[in-house]
């Protein structure tokens, strides 16, 4: 029983005397020494690491940005915007030449967009509809638009520049909206397909309905029909290109004062700045006597 405690208390003896003995008690470590005494015992003390400290960032008070007038309008990517009072000015001129643009009050809203568009479509520029310094310059330099013909009040449809003249007896035009007309792509409703035309020619006015029509193509608001059921009419979607089934599409803003200005009778000229054609040479498909079953509305 006692000679393997004296072994073992030799084996330590022996080592310590080799310093190659290190006892953990409680954390401190004893280095052993050679039995010479030359080399002091060393203690090493293990701590452990400190322990981070986290110091939050003070909240930083975001920087405002510019200020914006809400009057401002929107540019075109690129282009520096307009104040509103380069909004008005633009307003004014294309009043002044007939343009249709509501309220001159240096807002930029539909009815300001939609006149220049028109503008843009009079005068052969890029149909952005966007207000510009590029714009505004060139409408300082532009005069009213001439009607096809005189003679007495009537309405004008250019089907190549997309836009309606109003003129006055006299020849002077009075309004100028943009409008979107028959795209020229075949369709088919109520088992007839046919190309979304316009057609060119001289006609009248023949019947007109206020408010709201559900057509099998769609809506119409505040529609005045010329020749069989293609009509002036209202619509939410008038794009710088033709698109329509056959009609005239005109800006929402401007339906129900346009169709007050379109008694039954007014003559309605639709040409494409070629050769005027005259009402006789636009066929209808035969057996074909109501009105709406004529051509098919937009």
């Amino acid at each position: 029983m006692t000679a393997a405690p004296a072994r073992w208390r030799r084996r330590v003896l022996h080592a310590l005397q080799l310093g190659l003995v290190c006892v953990a008690i409680g954390g401190v470590a004893i280095a052993g020494a050679s039995r010479s005494g030359r080399t002091p015992i060393t203690t090493h003390t293990f701590e452990p690491p400190p322990t981070p400290v986290y110091t939050p960032e003070p909240l930083r008070t975001p920087t405002p940005g510019p200020t914006v007038s809400p009057s401002a309008t929107a540019a075109s990517p690129g282009a520096p915007a307009l104040g509103s009072a380069e909004v008005q000015e633009a307003e004014r001129l294309l009043s002044a030449m007939g343009y249709w643009t509501g309220p001159v009050d240096g807002v930029l809203d539909a009815a300001t967009k939609h006149a220049v568009m028109a503008f843009q479509k009079v005068e052969g520029r890029a149909r952005t509809g966007s207000l510009t310094a590029a714009e505004l310059e060139a409408m300082r330099g532009a005069s009213r638009p001439s009607p096809r013909v005189g003679g007495h009040r009537h309405v004008e449809v250019d089907l190549r520049r997309q836009v309606l003249f109003v003129v006055e007896t006299g020849g002077s035009v009075s309004k100028i909206l943009p409008v979107s007309t028959g795209s020229g792509k075949a369709f088919t409703s109520q088992g007839w397909t046919r190309k979304a035309v316009t057609p060119r020619g001289r006609f009248k006015v023949t019947r007109k309905i206020a408010g709201l029509r559900i057509s099998p193509l769609g809506q119409l608001h505040w529609p005045s029909y010329f020749v069989g059921g293609i009509a002036v009419h209202g619509a939410p979607s008038v794009p710088g290109y033709p698109a329509s089934h056959g009609c005239v599409r005109v800006p929402m803003f401007a339906a129900q004062p346009l169709f007050g200005m379109m008694p039954v009778g007014m003559v309605v000229i639709v040409h494409d700045g070629g050769p005027m054609v005259q009402e006789t040479d636009v066929a209808s498909p035969p057996g074909m006597a109501h009105p709406d079953a004529t051509v098919a509305p937009s």
